[in-house]
C-alpha cells in the first residue's frame, strides 16, 4: 500500500482514499479505497473468463467489472465524556 492518499470520486462525494490491492491472481483482481474515519467508499472487482473456440483455436478473453461504491454517509462527531 502506498502512504500517499489519492482523491477518488464517488457518488458520495470527492475523497482522500487508501487504495488498498485486495486479490491478484490469473483468473481476476481487486481494489478497496479506504478514507480514515469514514470507511471503504469503493469496491472494485475484475474477474476474467478464458475461452478458446473449438472451431478456429483462437483464444478469447472476457472481463467482468464488479464496483460498489458509497452513495451517501453520516458524520456523527464524538461528544466529549
Amino acid at each position: 500500500m502506498s502512504s500517499a492518499s489519492k482523491k477518488f470520486k464517488v457518488k458520495a462525494g470527492i475523497f482522500n482514499a487508501y487504495k488498498l490491492a485486495i486479490t491478484q491472481n490469473l483468473w481476476n483482481s481487486g481494489f478497496e479505497y479506504y478514507v480514515p474515519n469514514v470507511g471503504m467508499i469503493l469496491k472494485e472487482y475484475y474477474i476474467f473468463f478464458d475461452t478458446v473456440n473449438p472451431s478456429d483455436g483462437k483464444n478469447t478473453r472476457f472481463v467482468l467489472k464488479t464496483r460498489k461504491e458509497l452513495v451517501t454517509y453520516n458524520v456523527i462527531p464524538l461528544r466529549k465524556l
